[in-house]
């Protein structure tokens, strides 16, 4: 693993971990406030939506995967201050 700086308390991480097309799982680390949070800031739901049509999702027992989507997109992981 590997950290680069990309701006006040904002870092790009890269790990050896891709996805099926070749692109890397993007993960940014950055402080907001007091904490530190580990974010793909959406990039895996959009590899997501290649394979899926977010319409299909509106109908059936899709609101399931809907409800997940959003879960998804708001989360992230918090890490204390040390």
């Amino acid at each position: 693993m590997r950290l680069t700086q990309e701006g006040e308390n904002r870092f790009r991480v890269f790990t050896p971990f891709m996805f099926e097309d070749g692109d890397h799982l993007a993960i940014v680390l950055k402080r907001e406030q007091e904490h530190w949070m580990l974010s793909d800031e959406g990039h895996t739901y959009m590899h997501l939506t290649y394979d899926l049509d977010e319409k299909d999702l509106r109908t059936g027992t899709r609101q399931r995967s809907l409800r997940m989507r959003s879960r998804l997109s708001q989360s992230r992981i918090v890490l204390e201050s040390c």
